[in-house]
């Protein structure tokens, strides 16, 4: 108890995050986005993984909808050309 009779009052302890939100955006980006050029599939697991972080899955859906859709259509419309050699005759 306190002098007067009161007891004081204990703050809760805060959780203090290692890194924001928008830090962690950051780094995913920095990991995965090297990678698009390579493999589709790294578009789409940034996606994934950005919706779990958020943890608003309708947000990120049109997120990803709105930015890297798109990009992946692009990339998949993209025929590519094969060479073939001619036969001799």
């Amino acid at each position: 108890m306190a002098v007067n009779g009161t007891m004081k009052k204990r703050r809760k302890k805060r959780y203090l995050a290692l890194y924001t939100t928008g830090e962690l955006n950051k780094i995913i980006d920095a990991c995965l986005h090297p990678f698009f050029g390579e493999e589709k599939s790294f578009v789409i697991l940034d996606g994934a993984v950005h919706a779990l972080l958020e943890k608003d899955v309708p947000k990120s859906a049109g997120k990803f909808i709105k930015y890297s859709l798109p990009q992946l259509l692009k990339r998949t419309g993209k025929k590519r050309t094969v060479r073939r050699k001619r036969s001799k005759k």
